[in-house]
């Protein structure tokens, strides 16, 4: 833990950005949206539409409640949810994990 002072932190610190005291920031040739109700990189084509979710090894292992090395473990055994490689990183497509979670449920005894 770094000792700073309080004098120090006092100078160092911001102000809380306000409607007045805001200021728009753009990179050279960038103008202000003209739609602002338009998310960022989202286009009028409908193309965010088609995209899908794709989830990373820890968040499919958060997401079922186990651990990373067992969904490792679980993949090298064949026995996970076909994952999808984008160079050297495995992704998974979350309705493809979710139909494989349904196909894998154990039946009632």
């Amino acid at each position: 833990m770094s000792r700073v002072s309080a004098a120090n932190r006092a100078a160092t610190a911001q102000p809380p950005l306000t409607a007045e005291t805001e200021t728009k920031h753009f990179k050279p040739g960038e103008a202000e949206n003209p739609n602002p109700t338009a998310q960022a990189g989202a286009t009028d084509h409908g193309e965010d539409a088609d995209v899908k979710a794709y989830m990373t090894i820890e968040e499919v292992a958060r997401s079922l409640r186990v651990s990373v090395p067992t969904v490792r473990w679980l993949r090298q055994k064949g026995r996970f949810a076909p994952g999808i490689k984008i160079g050297r990183r495995v992704v998974w497509d979350e309705e493809a994990l979710a139909a494989w979670v349904e196909a894998n449920r154990e039946t009632a005894a």
